[in-house]
């Protein structure tokens, strides 16, 4: 009788824990459903009025503040927080700039801590943080993690090539196997759409 009760009680127990957890992102859903829904327009279109990325700004400060760590509103997240950055470089306002790169490298280091073996989370951080301080230590150990995660996808790939060809020429002397193995992939014979948008990186054959 009391091992019925028991295991009723775990069944009941789990139960709970099952119902709790599906409400926990049912409401996540729900409350970030804006931040889900823009960065969608965002992959599709590429760029949304830049009111409507306005109106997505708390929200993404809600994301670091209450600690959510769900990926797909992370991610989502991180693709507005670097378009907002995008729209503040075009207007060349110092402060603007200053105050959204302040704002991105405060949400990256959320994301990488909900997300730390995601290669291009690091990719980001590492365009944010070398766009603040220009330490070339830093940016190699962020983009060297970034290779060894995420080795082989192409956007990450060219993403790394637009660091490794406006950054000063040490950050491939202090990240050489990085770099190396970043050249070596795109110049190997199944990365022909990549290479055709690195023309200078591999040698020309006859």
């Amino acid at each position: 009788m009391r091992a019925t009760i028991f295991a009723a009680a775990i069944v009941m127990a789990a139960s709970l824990l099952v119902l709790s957890y599906a409400f926990k992102e049912t409401w996540y859903s729900s409350r970030f459903a804006n931040v889900l829904s823009i960065a969608q327009d965002v992959d599709t279109y590429g760029s949304v009025p830049n009111e409507t990325l306005l109106a997505s700004m708390d929200s993404l400060s809600e994301i670091v503040d209450d600690n959510v760590c769900r990926s797909d509103i992370v991610k989502a997240g991180m693709s507005l927080v670097l378009k907002d950055l995008d729209y503040r470089y075009q207007l060349q306002e110092i402060a603007s700039r200053s105050n959204g790169l302040i704002f991105a490298e405060r949400y990256l280091r959320h994301a990488l801590k909900c997300l730390p073996v995601d290669g291009n989370v690091w990719l980001r951080f590492a365009m944010v943080r070398y766009a603040r301080t220009s330490n070339l230590d830093e940016l190699a150990h962020s983009i060297s993690l970034s290779q060894q995660l995420a080795p082989a996808e192409e956007n990450i790939i060219l993403g790394r090539f637009a660091l490794w060809n406006s950054a000063p020429a040490q950050l491939q002397q202090k990240a050489a196997a990085a770099y190396n193995a970043d050249k070596n992939a795109v110049c190997g014979s199944r990365w022909n759409l990549v290479r055709k948008q690195l023309p200078d990186l591999c040698p020309k054959t006859s």
